[in-house]
């Protein structure tokens, strides 16, 4: 009994990888633009993700099933603030 993951989650988070946990033990590791099959240990399972400080929901899986893994958009927010930030302070220095 297994199940799919696919982790499509863009360009954000790439350098590393998310841990999958099946029933609360981590089972592996995947990284951006990975698929792999994940033995699960009976029909259903839980299924949950961890990446840095953040985790996933826990969701019910069941044997066949296909998990895509993927960025809420609200977590491109901060990355765009500061690239304004920064363009602002390069082309509005402080006054001296």
């Amino acid at each position: 009994m297994s199940i799919k993951i696919k982790r499509n989650t863009g360009w954000l988070g790439t350098a590393s990888k998310i841990a999958i946990k099946v029933n609360g033990e981590k089972v592996a590791k995947v990284s951006n633009n990975q698929e792999m099959d994940i033995e699960i240990p009976d029909e259903t399972a839980q299924l949950k993700t961890t990446h840095f400080m953040e985790k996933s929901n826990e969701i019910k899986v069941n044997d066949g099933d296909v998990v895509e893994i993927t960025t809420r958009k609200i977590r491109y927010v901060p990355f765009i603030l500061t690239l304004i930030y920064i363009v602002f302070l390069t082309f509005f220095p402080t006054p001296e």
